[in-house]
């Protein structure tokens, strides 16, 4: 038996792929429903909720606000006590890093359809020339998003559009990372593996989920930092 998953807009229009729903978000230039919330997998089960067994510790939100979706923390397997987390959307950067946030180390595209012409969006060409870094030097034609999902790894990454681009910012189908967090995670105490992440939806194969980035700290200290 097959499945198929299809959205009906207000006026009754079905749209019964990505390219259909990318259109029609377009042609009504909706600013609060994004491409990346659209899933055509039967088999990711969007409606099924997810509930810690009787914790010991729960945690509601460790980002204290920082984020739009909360981050929870839970520890279900003993007494213990969460880490003391201390959560940040910045890039902080170590002694002796520096990171270039000017804008004149941006290139922006020039792009008003939204970069869904690849082959004129100069950001998502450097993602493309990126790819023949890789073993063999071979520029992977495919490389980049494909209606807002990475159909497959890519160890070079992405140049997502950014604020010098002509693009609109919540109708370019270039960026999703810079979005932000977008699902709901937590974190959580493994049975022999310390403290782990998971994610509380089912979610699309090649979706974005989050940036990690952390700092380990010595038993002396008794702060760990992560950055998302």
């Amino acid at each position: 038996m097959s499945f198929h998953v299809i959205y009906k807009a207000p006026c009754g229009l079905c749209l019964r792929n990505m390219g259909e729903i990318q259109n029609y978000l377009f042609q009504t230039h909706c600013d609060f429903i994004f491409l990346e919330m659209f899933c055509l997998d039967p088999y990711v089960l969007v409606d099924r909720p997810f509930q810690p067994q009787r914790p010991f510790y729960y945690i509601p939100d460790i980002t204290s606000g920082k984020e739009d979706i909360p981050l929870s923390c839970v520890n279900e397997i003993d007494t213990t006590p969460p880490p003391n987390v201390k959560y940040s959307k910045e890039r902080i950067p170590e002694d002796g890093v520096f990171i270039n946030t000017s804008s004149d180390f941006l290139v922006g595209c020039d792009c008003t359809d939204g970069c869904q012409d690849k082959s004129k969006c100069s950001c998502h060409q450097l993602t493309l020339q990126a790819s023949g870094c890789t073993p063999g030097g071979q520029i992977n034609q495919n490389a980049g998003y494909s209606y807002k999902r990475l159909e497959e790894c890519l160890p070079t990454g992405i140049y997502e559009c950014n604020k010098r681009c002509k693009c609109s910012g919540h109708m370019c189908t270039n960026r999703l990372v810079q979005h932000g967090l977008q699902v709901r995670l937590q974190l959580f105490k493994t049975q022999n593996k310390g403290w782990g992440i998971r994610c509380l939806d089912d979610i699309a194969k090649g979706s974005f989920v989050c940036i990690y980035a952390g700092e380990k700290h010595t038993a002396r200290s008794d702060t760990s930092r992560l950055q998302r």
